[in-house]
Parts: structure tokens; sequence; C-alpha cells
């Protein structure tokens, strides 16, 4: 009973909407006996009483409806949100992972250069496709070095 209040204060922030004004407040019908001890509520005391009380009940439910509302909107919102920034994260993981397989290619082909295994830039025999990958242009991988990048990018995806 207490606890819908509690989620309320969290989301403070959020565009608020306006409530319906409280009830005028009515005629003061207390739950007490009349002044008088022993005699019990009139009849007509008795319905004014319970229909106090269901007008009071009925209010209660009309802000406890608004107050459901408004957290639903700002639930979705933050979803609608997240949701956002989800796939922008996800847009910018698969950037890194593909920035970091074209890394690993060039660190791969420098050590390879450096072991001799590749040809040097100065070599006539095969420099045009060092040239190439080193300049941008897209040439097939040579070897297996490449392709074990590949293939564990793929497997972390």
């Amino acid at each position: 009973m207490f606890g819908h209040h509690e989620p309320e204060a969290s989301h403070s922030h959020a565009q608020q909407v306006t409530p319906p004004p409280p009830p005028q407040p009515q005629s003061p019908v207390d739950n007490t006996p009349s002044p008088e001890a022993g005699q019990e509520p009139s009849e007509g005391d008795t319905v004014a009483i319970v229909e106090d009380k269901r007008r009071r009940n009925t209010a209660a439910s009309a802000r406890f409806r608004i107050k459901k509302k408004q957290w639903t909107l700002n639930l979705e919102r933050t979803i609608s949100d997240l949701s956002g920034r989800v796939q922008e994260l996800e847009g910018e993981a698969s950037e890194l992972r593909r920035e970091n397989g074209w890394l690993k290619e060039i660190v791969m082909l420098k050590s390879k250069r450096l072991q001799g295994v590749v040809p040097d830039l100065g070599d006539t025999s095969g420099g045009s496709t060092l040239q190439n990958e080193e300049s941008g242009q897209q040439s097939p991988p040579s070897g297996g070095g490449s392709g074990e990048g590949k293939g564990k990018e793929k497997q972390s995806t």
C-alpha cells in the first residue's frame, strides 16, 4: 500500500501531468461515534459515512491511476532512450572490432616483413602487393596469419 509512493520519488525529474484538484472538503463526517457515548450513529449518519468513504476511495484510486500512468510513461521513455543508446554502442563496438582486425593485420604484415617473410618495399619482386596494402587498397591476404584474427572476431560476436 505504501510502496506505491516510493518509486514516484525517484522519478520526480520526469514531466508531471497535473492531477485533478483535490476534492472539496465536504461536511466533516468522522468515523468516531457521536459525542453521546452510548449511542450508535443513526442510519442516516451511517449512510453518510459510507458514502464519504466511497468518495475518498474513488478519489484516491483516481490519483493512483494518474501516478501509475506517469510512472509507465517514464518507464517507456527510459526504455526508448536506452534502446537508442544500445544501438549506438553496438555500432561503435562493431566499428572497433573492424578497426582491431585491420590493426592486427598491419601488425602481422610488419612482423612478417621484419622476419623477412614478406618482401620489403625496396624489393622489386613483390613490393607492389605490400604497397597496395600499406596505401589502404585491399588485396588478398597472404598466408594464414591474417585469417586467424578474423576467425576470432567472428567467434566473439
